[in-house]
């Protein structure tokens, strides 16, 4: 029989390959294509081995997507799905959450976009806590503008921010602006372009989700609801201030100068942070 023979061939291939040293060559792929072309459930009863399979197709997803071939890395993913069965969640929830995150961003990567919706709703009827599904929240943010639904990405990331314990008030008035962005320059007025570039790095897994949500929504707020994106920038501004700084604070700063600039009219302190930026 065919799937015997790729089973058998894929058997003698992967059983040497480690998923946590996982090879760069093409050898690997060969191998996880035979075991993945032994298509029958016959040949997949053992649980260890199943695991094995479908951490060996986690790592040739995570290696496809990181060299933007989304398309076979779904491949890969999907047949790592398949090895865990409908019981994965239950006897491997890490390997089967990172099979399905993984699936979703490459999804969202080839612009299956009611696939992503599919996987992230998957993830979030076998997760209670948020930081477990927050990625996959973060990829449906993104999809849902992608796909022409920025209102529903604004809602959407606004719940995922309450969630991260970043509370926005429902409307934001003229004084709210004002009185936001001036507390956040007299704030800024006590730090050297020095102190900033030697501040500690930012260790709180939750604020730094919740500053990559707000950089990644402000396009869609910026057609929708502009009147955030200052508050945004200086919440930034605060959160690495207070908790240190991650690669996506540049984003508060470049923010917050756009936005004294073109509401509080100081230009040298627009131009200063803008540079720092």
């Amino acid at each position: 029989e065919v799937g015997e023979l790729h089973y058998n061939i894929g058997l003698q291939l992967v059983k040497d390959i480690s998923p946590s040293n996982f090879p760069t060559g093409k050898e690997s792929f060969v191998a996880i294509d035979q075991i993945n072309k032994a298509s029958s459930s016959v040949y997949f009863t053992d649980l260890s081995f199943r695991n094995h399979l479908a951490t060996l197709n986690l790592k040739a997803g995570e290696r496809l997507i990181e060299t933007a071939e989304s398309s076979s890395a779904l491949v890969y993913l999907q047949h790592g799905i398949r090895h865990l069965g409908r019981d994965g969640w239950e006897e491997n929830y890490e390997l089967c959450l990172k099979l399905y995150e993984s699936a979703c961003q490459a999804c969202y990567l080839n612009g299956f976009f009611n696939r992503v919706v599919f996987y992230a709703e998957e993830i979030d009827k076998h997760t209670t806590d948020f930081m477990r599904r927050v990625k996959a929240v973060w990829i449906l943010i993104q999809t849902l503008g992608s796909s022409g639904k920025p209102e529903m990405a604004i809602e959407k990331a606004f719940s995922a921010l309450r969630e991260l314990g970043e509370e926005f008030p429902e409307g934001v008035t003229e004084a709210d602006i004002f009185s936001t962005l001036s507390s956040t320059k007299a704030l800024l007025s006590t730090y050297t372009k020095e102190m900033i570039l030697n501040a500690p790095k930012l260790r709180d897994e939750r604020k730094q989700w919740a500053i990559k949500i707000m950089d990644n929504i402000s396009p869609f707020l910026f057609q929708i609801n502009p009147v955030y994106l200052p508050i945004f920038g200086c919440r930034t501004v605060h959160i690495s201030l207070s908790h240190g700084f991650c690669r996506d604070s540049w984003f508060g700063f470049l923010s917050y100068a756009h936005s004294v600039v073109s509401i509080l009219a100081d230009i040298d302190e627009g131009y200063r942070w803008a540079k720092i930026a």
